[in-house]
């Protein structure tokens, strides 16, 4: 896994924060930057467990809560109206108090009922699990309501905020460098196109990816020199 500089900061941030103990660590960042490739380089680095609530299709439909139960293999007919019960406590000291990874908040606030919702249940599971730690990856959006939440619960907030290339240079090195990691013809053409994407995509990592690797971009590219 290649991290781009701005991301292996924000990696090592991270799991220097987590080390301290029970925290509440918050990485954040718009669009484009790298919040799913971070995430992954984290849980790479933690030696112990862990638990990852995000958006899988295979668990649509359930909420916030009910993800997280399905993780640690509780299964409950119809989840208490508020609250995590002690089961779920005891069972969590018994795996070691697992790091808890809330990935994309955001797809668990689509609409002002869920967002109350999903704060509500995270609420519980801070106040039920003091001993694990959290991260959760979300836009900046959110940061006041999980500020007021670790301020409520007496947790350590420790935010990250993940940002994008300093500067040009430091964009084409890293792009420079990936474009010589791939095999195939057109590579010298691909390090011609950095600094026309660089100004067009703001230094958008995800957007440059997507115009140098992706086969749709490349074939339209083709199609134009023809």
């Amino acid at each position: 896994m290649t991290l781009a500089p701005f991301q292996a900061v924000a990696v090592k941030s991270l799991v220097s924060a987590l080390k301290d103990g029970s925290v509440v660590c918050h990485l954040m960042s718009d669009p484009g930057n790298g919040l799913t490739t971070c995430t992954n380089a984290v849980l790479s680095q933690i030696t112990g467990s862990t638990v990852f609530v995000g958006d899988h299709v295979d668990l649509a439909g359930l909420d916030l809560l009910g993800q997280f139960y399905e993780e640690i293999h509780v299964d409950f007919e119809f989840q208490p109206q508020s609250g995590v019960p002690a089961l779920v406590t005891e069972l969590c000291a018994m795996k070691g108090d697992p790091t808890i990874f809330i990935h994309d908040f955001e797809k668990f606030a689509l609409t002002a009922l869920a967002k109350e919702k999903s704060l509500k249940q995270l609420g519980w599971l801070l106040k039920a699990l003091p001993d694990s730690s959290f991260v959760i990856v979300s836009s900046p959006d959110y940061q006041a309501e999980m500020v007021g939440l670790c301020r409520a619960h007496e947790r350590a907030y420790s935010p990250v905020e993940l940002g994008s290339f300093a500067d040009r240079t430091e964009f084409t090195a890293f792009f420079e460098a990936l474009i010589d990691q791939k095999s195939g013809l057109g590579r010298a053409a691909d390090k011609l196109l950095l600094h026309d994407i660089y100004h067009r995509r703001n230094g958008n990592l995800a957007w440059t990816m997507l115009e140098l690797f992706h086969p749709g971009y490349r074939s339209q590219r083709e199609s134009s020199l023809q």
